[in-house]
């Protein structure tokens, strides 16, 4: 199916792959999520987590990062810390 006027949009990106160079368009609805962290079930202490969103190419597959977030909790200090952060 293809959209033949909308009057509603929904904000889209565009994106050059750096291995195939395929330009293509994305929406938050095309993209992936990853998640990871160290606490295996641990309660207290520190545990450390890394978030990516990324999206992958049409043509080639290879994935692309559009944001990246990196950091620690700590069960004594209330909240996380970023120590890295990353946005395409």
């Amino acid at each position: 199916m293809k959209i033949l006027e909308n009057p509603n949009p929904i904000p889209s990106e565009i994106c050059v792959c750096d291995k195939c160079s395929c330009k293509f368009e994305y929406t938050e609805s095309d993209m992936k999520h990853e998640g990871w962290n160290d606490a295996n079930g641990r309660i207290g202490g520190v545990h450390h987590f890394s978030n990516t969103d990324y999206v992958e190419c049409p043509n080639c597959g290879k994935k692309i990062v559009i944001s990246w977030k990196s950091g620690y909790a700590d069960s004594t200090i209330e909240g996380y810390h970023l120590t890295e952060d990353y946005h395409r």
